[in-house]
């Protein structure tokens, strides 16, 4: 159908759209895959008239799978804005470098594992996952510079 064809090509698959925009176009998917069904349950009425079978759209179904994975992701990646956010604002003294390693953890395993679902390779997917990636490997640098055996100097050593 067209809204497939449109929706594998415009679909917010993309790791370069802000997540106000991916969840617009989602809203937008979803409006039309309803639209799309509801006249589909009208042309099944007309066809029952004749004893013609209704044809199965498996296009439709899986753009709504795709519409909940999507949104899970988009999801996944507004709560890693909010929680980077959170940490980038934090006091340096203030961070839990613990806490936080078991978060960036948490959050691996939930890319991951939509990693394993998703179809292909999708823009915002390897977007998240390379943020999150990125942050745990500088979580040890961010440990050795909260550990209590710094000193002023080493502090003044490092400027």
């Amino acid at each position: 159908t067209e809204l497939a064809w449109r929706f594998k090509k415009e679909g917010p698959f993309s790791g370069e759209l802000t997540v106000k925009l991916a969840f617009s176009s989602m809203q937008g998917f979803l409006k039309e895959l309803e639209d799309t069904n509801s006249q589909k349950e009208q042309i099944a009425k007309g066809l029952k008239v004749y004893n013609i079978e209704q044809p199965v759209y498996a296009e439709l179904s899986e753009i709504k799978n795709r519409i909940e994975q999507l949104d899970e992701m988009w999801g996944m990646r507004k709560e890693w804005e909010r929680q980077w956010d959170q940490w980038s604002v934090a006091k340096f003294r203030e961070l839990d470098a613990e806490a936080m390693a078991d978060d960036a953890s948490k959050y691996r395993q939930r890319v991951r594992k939509i990693g394993r679902q998703i179809d292909g390779v999708w823009g915002v997917w390897t977007n998240l996952k390379d943020k999150v990636e990125e942050f745990i490997e500088t979580l040890p640098l961010l440990q050795n510079l909260r550990d209590g055996s710094m000193r002023t100097r080493h502090w003044e050593a490092l400027q």
